[in-house]
C-alpha cells in the first residue's frame, strides 16, 4: 500500500493532522504518540486494508468498483472482500486510488496476441511440412515419367494465389 494511506490512517485514528511528502518520502503525524499505540494502529490498518478477510494472507490488491466501493482481491485464495466504507480512510483511498498494475485487459490482450502468434507459427510450420513433403515426392518421382512431374506442377499452380492467374502472368 502507498505510505500515504498509513499516514492518513494514523491521523484519522489519533485525531491528529498528518502529512506525507512524496518527494522526500517522509510521513508526519502531529502530536506525541506512544510507540505501542502506533504499533496497535498499524496492526489494525493491516487487518482492515492489507490482509485477506478469509485466508489472512497479506497478498491483496485494492480494487475500486464502479459504484465507488473498495474491495480487496486476494492473490492467494482469490476471495474478494468488501472494505467497511464507514471508515474515514476509505474516502481518502477513493480520492487517491492506488496505481494499478497492468490491468486484466492488458493481460487479456497479451494472451490474445500470444495465441495469434502461435497460430501463425503453426500455420507456417504446416506450410514448411507441405513443402518438404512435395520436395520428397519430387525426389521420389524424379526417376519416373513426365506425367507425374506435370501433375506436381499443376498442383503447385492450383495452390497459388489469384494473382498468378491474371492475364499478365499467363502470357
Amino acid at each position: 500500500r502507498p505510505a500515504s494511506y498509513t499516514t492518513k490512517y494514523f491521523g484519522c485514528e489519533l485525531g491528529a493532522q498528518s502529512k506525507f511528502d512524496e518527494k522526500t518520502g517522509t510521513s508526519l503525524v502531529n502530536g506525541s504518540h506512544e510507540t505501542a499505540k502506533l504499533a496497535a494502529l498499524l496492526e489494525n490498518f493491516i487487518k482492515k486494508y492489507v490482509q485477506c478477510y478469509y485466508c489472512k494472507n497479506p497478498e491483496t490488491e485494492i480494487l475500486i468498483t464502479k459504484t465507488q466501493m473498495i474491495t480487496l482481491k486476494c492473490a492467494a485464495c482469490g476471495a474478494i472482500s468488501d472494505v467497511d466504507m464507514r471508515d474515514k480512510l476509505t474516502s481518502f483511498i477513493l480520492k487517491n486510488p492506488p496505481e494499478q498494475k497492468k490491468g486484466s485487459k492488458d493481460k487479456k490482450a497479451m494472451r490474445r496476441a500470444e495465441k495469434e502468434r502461435l497460430k501463425e507459427g503453426e500455420a507456417a510450420d504446416e506450410e514448411q511440412k507441405k513443402l518438404k513433403k512435395e520436395a520428397v515426392k519430387k525426389k521420389g518421382t524424379s526417376g519416373g515419367s513426365k506425367d507425374v512431374a506435370s501433375k506436381a506442377s499443376t498442383k503447385k499452380k492450383s495452390n497459388s494465389s489469384d494473382e498468378d492467374h491474371s492475364p499478365a502472368h499467363s502470357q
